[in-house]
């Protein structure tokens, strides 16, 4: 019986105390009329079952009366609801939108494929470790390395657009033929560059944005294989990428072929690129570190002035500043949601007082503390799930705004996107907010 009466505890409080006691009579007498084993565990299986089906409709009949209730009482304080309301709602924009932007800086991985294993390669000048290497560097790592499966180069420029509606100014990024192979990337139309491609002296090829291709070319697949005019060069647009694709950073709207020549070589001082190689499977970053040491070491006895090469995962490319800034951010919000949800609190304590009477009325006729908590931390909550849809919706226009604090050197398409995750986050921050605060004044 003991674990039967613990089966009893699904129950609100006020069904046990009104038929609790029958319950256990009618299940005692059920054992002690079966016979056999297997009527026994009959007994019990039905007694699961019951009690499983049961409660869950006692705490959702309760759970209707009190939704009912609520909304006429709500809708007798019309202004006291609103100010509710809004309250909560102010608090949940803020973390919402901050959360939104500090999470797909610092925490999301990059929208490529096992991401986790893209790392930047720079040169280590003394006093700065990460310094942009040289064409002839990138050469030579490409061949000599051993720990990556392939490397990709790229540098951002910017040019004027003609051939394609009114002439625009876009920023875009020459990048090496196997780059968004690297990155295992596929376009949404036509295709990516081939090695032939990237030969000095070959025809100029450019894949567009997502973006640029509705603009210039209104989205339409007859765009691959025209001819716009970037500066004073042709080239032949050969593939789109997708809406969620920007690399190296959210500004970049094409890319194009560096067409390395002998003249890229000679200088190798000249530092404009970032290298992105893929790890080899089972190949760890310290790995990596402890391979590349050795290429640089060779690379030393031809060159003695090179200076050595310092490894990090593409991931980790956001500064410590905008680090802080975006923590800081969040934190902030964190505050504001924490003095809405008081000024929430503060607002039922205020207004259970003024309930006095009818509380005291609920009790003489029978209603017991757990039933009148209950019915107190739903208007709560239903307040506070009023506040979070509202809160969302201001969430996903100031999202946009937060996001231009973003360090935009990250190769993410869309910061300011209000997906499912962040979603569930508003959620739980609202449920935390209804049933917290409104335990409070009940």
């Amino acid at each position: 019986m003991k674990f039967y009466n613990a089966l009893l505890l699904l129950y609100p409080k006020s069904f046990r105390q009104e038929y609790g006691d029958d319950m256990r009579d009618m299940f005692r007498a059920r054992l002690e009329t079966s016979t056999g084993a297997l009527a026994f565990l009959g007994v019990w299986f039905g007694a699961l079952r019951d009690v499983a089906q049961n409660a869950l409709l006692t705490h959702l009949d309760i759970l209707g009366q009190d939704l009912k209730f609520t909304l006429r009482t709500l809708l007798r304080t019309p202004g006291f609801t609103l100010t509710a309301v809004v309250v909560a709602a102010l608090g949940i924009a803020a973390t919402t939108a901050a959360f939104s932007v500090t999470d797909r800086v610092l925490f999301r991985e990059l929208p490529f494929f096992e991401s986790e294993k893209l790392v930047s390669l720079y040169q280590a000048e003394p006093g700065y470790s990460r310094f942009e290497p040289s064409p002839s560097h990138f050469r030579d790592w490409k061949q000599m390395n051993t720990v990556f499966e392939d490397m990709g180069a790229y540098a951002t420029t910017s040019m004027n657009l003609n051939g394609a509606g009114e002439p625009l100014r876009v920023n875009g990024a020459w990048v090496s033929s196997n780059m968004l192979d690297v990155l295992r990337v596929a376009p949404q139309v036509g295709r990516l560059f081939t090695p032939e491609e990237d030969m000095d002296g070959a025809p100029g090829a450019v894949i567009l944005s997502y973006g640029l291709w509705l603009e210039a070319f209104g989205g339409t697949a007859a765009a691959v294989g025209k001819d716009i005019r970037l500066d004073d060069q042709n080239y032949t647009v050969v593939g789109v990428m997708p809406r969620t694709f920007s690399f190296p950073n959210r500004g970049v709207r094409f890319w194009t072929p560096f067409r390395f020549g002998p003249g890229h070589f000679e200088d190798r001082t000249n530092h404009y690129l970032g290298i992105v190689g893929r790890l080899k499977p089972g190949v760890s970053l310290e790995g990596a570190r402890a391979g590349m040491k050795l290429v640089n070491e060779r690379l030393k006895a031809t060159y003695p002035k090179e200076n050595d090469l310092t490894l990090a995962f593409l991931r980790d490319q956001t500064p410590y500043q905008a680090r802080v800034l975006l923590v800081a951010l969040f934190g902030a919000a964190l505050c504001v949601l924490l003095i809405a949800c008081t000024n929430l609190a503060s607002l039922l304590i205020a207004r259970s007082l003024q309930r006095r009477r009818e509380l005291a009325v609920r009790t003489a006729i029978g209603a017991g503390r757990e039933r009148l908590v209950r019915q107190l931390v739903t208007e709560s909550v239903v307040l506070a799930f009023c506040g979070g849809a509202l809160g969302i919706a201001l969430a996903h226009g100031a999202t946009p705004l937060l996001a231009q604090l973003a360090p935009t050197n990250l190769p993410l398409a869309d910061i300011a996107a209000i997906d499912a995750r962040i979603l569930a986050f508003a959620a739980l921050m609202t449920l935390a907010t209804g049933i917290g605060f409104g335990l409070v004044p009940a």
